[in-house]
């Protein structure tokens, strides 16, 4: 186990791996947007993105704390609360963006859903492998 928490409990390695891996492939796909949108004349666009990807990573490493600390502490009730608060904050972020800031506000939600394809491929990558061998 890696990545202990403050109250001592710790993330699997595979699961810090996992996230580990997402980031090192939206790092540069958050630059590619940043470069991209400006060049499209949209900065603010490409902003937005990073945003999303920096939202999706840190959702990532907030759920794998919650499933652990579900584990160890087995309150079906606080795990269930900290996912529909975390969900309802990240929704209410990317809502105001895309309502506030026409049209790049929209970058925000592109950026979470890119995040999100980042780390199912990087969590089913590793299994495929394993699987073929």
């Amino acid at each position: 186990m890696v990545d202990a928490l403050p109250s001592g409990i710790a993330v699997p390695a595979r699961a810090a791996a996992n996230l580990k891996r997402s980031l090192i492939v939206a790092i540069p796909c958050g630059v590619v947007a940043l470069v991209g949108m400006a060049l499209l004349r949209h900065p603010l666009a490409g902003f937005f993105v990073v945003l999303g990807l920096g939202f999706g990573a840190l959702n990532t490493r907030l759920v794998q704390q919650s499933v652990v600390r579900f584990r160890v502490q087995e309150s079906k009730g606080g795990f269930v609360l900290s996912m529909v608060l975390r969900l309802f904050l990240l929704t209410a972020a990317a809502l105001l963006a895309v309502i506030l800031v026409r049209p790049d506000g929209a970058g925000l939600l592109a950026g979470i859903a890119i995040f999100q394809v980042i780390g199912l491929l990087s969590a089913a990558i590793p299994v495929f492998r394993e699987l073929r061998q």
